[in-house]
């Protein structure tokens, strides 16, 4: 008996039903402007069709309804993984009262390539693409759109791939799984759905969702819950949705994925009941920007306590420029965050309400690009404590943090004057340099030392005019952080006596003269 497609369970609360309301009255409205009573008049972009042709409506049942679909002339293939059943360049309306293809109780291997499957129901619950209790499966390059749901895998679907598919501007889901395992949804553009792109619910375990374009959908982007555990969630980007990702279900990894300018969250680990735990996620290389939350911890809809979201390891995200970068509320526990990045995230980097969240490892915290301390011993952990916002107290023990070496000029002091011979210097620096040098303006090139005592290069020195000098010192530590720290010097070369713009020697020299000349004259006379 074929399941109906999924709802979302009756218990779901008040908040979430009205999300959804919202996203299917808008969505059957900009329908209607796409579809004239079920007639073709519809903007499809069939540009990939490469030899299509009108096809009816497709139903196969069983294996042996493979048999007569291929023995009637309409599929070429055997069934087999070498050479499996094969329809490809149709072009199928389903008139607004059925699925345009719908496969059930198969586990031979086909392949669906290069159809347009529409129109199957704006209202009724036929996706475009029905599998049901099918494996094998390969769906590729297809577009499924303006349907009420675009793809489903429907009860016991396994070892199917959804690839390469245009899937978009359907009345609800994109792609919709229910109690359906290892299945690959892969390099699908799933756009413009009126309440998500893609959703795993329930019972839907070891599917990998990978390399998707997940944007611009009614609510969610990517949601999974019910039991859908061990997923993968990897490489997708799902953007401009109200919710990027949503978790309501534990132990699935979700990693390398772009998630921005999300109206909502970015990315949300929602126990909105009992049934719904969000424990044991591992959330790591994820790029999370520009969101109003970046990432959100939350147990609470419509003022009624769900579930737990409990030891979930986040590692190595980089969470950025969001209003709000992570934020946890209170009953969300014992989560572990370390080695993220958090960079300018407007009115919070963090904010923890929840009890015993961990946000550090043994030995390592996060990065802070609001962090205020200093890393004397420039072991790239910041020597205090950064504080987290929230009730909860929480701080980050070992924050990561590289300064630069910090330089500072005992001696010579500001504008000394300095003759002939080039000025000392004596220098102090808080880190650990690996090198050390100077610049003197007006001379080309650097001067390496390896003391924090010495004296200025005398042959430069020589070089200089008259006048104001200006000194830069310069510190390199291991991570290639430079400090440093200029200083001007007046130099003045003295005079040699004498009277003031005149060479002594030349005075004398003509002085010597004169008086010869005027010996010789007074003899004559």
């Amino acid at each position: 008996m074929r399941k109906k497609i999924t709802k979302m369970k009756s218990s779901a609360k008040s908040k979430i039903m009205i999300l959804i309301a919202l996203g299917i009255f808008s969505n059957l409205i900009f329908s209607a402007v796409n579809i004239n009573n079920g007639n073709d008049v519809i903007n499809l972009d069939n540009n990939n069709l490469r030899s299509s042709k009108v096809s009816r409506k497709i139903h196969i049942d069983g294996n042996s309804g493979w048999v007569a679909f291929k023995n009637d002339g309409n599929c070429t293939g055997s069934g087999n993984y070498t050479h499996p059943y094969f329809i490809e360049d149709l072009v199928i309306d389903g008139k607004n009262s059925s699925s345009c293809i719908l496969i059930e109780n198969s586990n031979v291997y086909f392949r669906i390539e290069n159809c347009t499957l529409y129109n199957s129901s704006q209202t009724l619950p036929w996706p475009g693409l029905w599998l049901n209790n099918v494996s094998n499966g390969h769906i590729f390059d297809n577009n499924c759109s303006y349907n009420r749901f675009g793809i489903q895998l429907d009860s016991n679907c396994e070892n199917n791939t959804i690839q390469g598919n245009n899937i978009n501007n359907n009345a609800e889901y994109g792609i919709n799984l229910y109690e359906s395992n290892d299945n690959d949804i892969e390099e699908n553009i799933v756009n413009f759905n009126g309440i998500m792109g893609i959703n795993l619910s329930p019972n839907c375990s070891y599917n990998e969702i990978v390399n998707n374009t997940v944007n611009f959908n009614g609510l969610f982007g990517i949601h999974f819950n019910d039991n859908s555990t061990n997923n993968l969630i990897l490489d997708n980007n799902c953007s401009h949705n109200i919710y990027g990702i949503v978790v309501r279900t534990p132990n699935n990894t979700i990693s390398g994925n772009y998630i921005e300018y999300n109206s909502e969250v970015g990315l949300h680990f929602w126990s909105a009941d009992a049934y719904n735990n969000t424990q044991n996620n591992n959330i790591t290389r994820n790029f999370i920007y520009n969101n109003n939350y970046g990432i959100k911890f939350s147990i609470e809809v419509g003022g009624v306590v769900g579930g737990e979201s409990a030891l979930n390891i986040f590692e190595g995200n980089r969470i950025s420029d969001n209003t709000r970068g992570f934020e946890i509320d209170a009953g969300c526990n014992d989560n572990l965050i370390f080695n993220n990045t958090f960079i300018n995230n407007l009115n919070a980097n963090a904010e923890d309400n929840g009890n015993n969240n961990n946000w550090n490892s043994s030995t390592l915290g996060n990065y802070w690009s609001d962090y205020s301390g200093k890393d004397a011993n420039d072991d790239g952990i910041g020597d205090t404590p950064y504080t987290i916002s929230g009730a909860a107290g929480s701080q980050d023990n070992y924050p990561i943090f590289w300064d630069p070496p910090i330089i500072s000029i005992v001696s010579p002091i500001a504008n000394a004057t300095f003759q002939n011979t080039a000025p000392q210097f004596n220098i102090s620096i808080e880190g650990i340099p690996v090198s050390m040098w100077y610049t003197i303006e007006g001379i080309l090139g650097n001067f390496s030392f390896t003391e924090l005592n010495g004296t200025i290069n005398q042959n430069a020195w020589n070089n200089l005019t008259e006048g104001e000098i200006t000194i830069t010192f310069y510190a390199q530590d291991s991570e290639e952080e430079i400090g440093s720290i200029s200083i001007v010097v007046i130099k003045s070369i003295p005079s040699t006596g004498g009277i003031p713009g005149y060479n002594l020697f030349f005075l004398l020299g003509t002085l010597s003269i004169v008086s010869i000349i005027v010996s010789k004259k007074i003899k004559k006379s």
